[in-house]
């Protein structure tokens, strides 16, 4: 292994950028967590029932009122498909279990109402 090599080696273990490559790759990794945040933050507005953006129902995200039953819906857009969480009556409580599946599913890059 040559001293360069080792350096390269090193500086990578320590997540130091030592070549233009290395800055190409750092810089398409973040590129690709960026375009799946935004997938998941379009999913995650969509009401499948209503066909309206949960937003648009309700000041929280996720949330929307069902005229059937009388009650707030909670919902989450999940590997493209819309998960029904539940009918409440307080659309607070469906907010609150909106965050709660929401930081279960997307960790830290998950949107919440609170």
């Amino acid at each position: 292994m040559t001293v360069k090599e080792h350096c390269e080696m090193l500086a990578e273990k320590d997540g130091l950028i030592v070549n233009e490559s290395q800055m190409i790759r750092k810089l398409e990794a973040e590129n690709a967590k960026l375009k799946e945040q935004l997938i998941l933050s379009e999913s995650q507005n969509y009401c499948k029932i209503c066909g309206k953006t949960l937003e648009g129902e309700s000041e929280f995200k996720g949330v929307c009122w069902d005229k059937n039953t009388g009650k707030w819906r909670a919902y989450i857009g999940h590997n493209s498909k819309i998960v029904h969480l539940g009918s409440f009556k307080s659309e607070i409580i469906a907010a609150k279990v909106y965050d709660k599946k929401a930081r279960e599913l997307y960790g830290e890059f998950a949107h919440t109402n609170f």
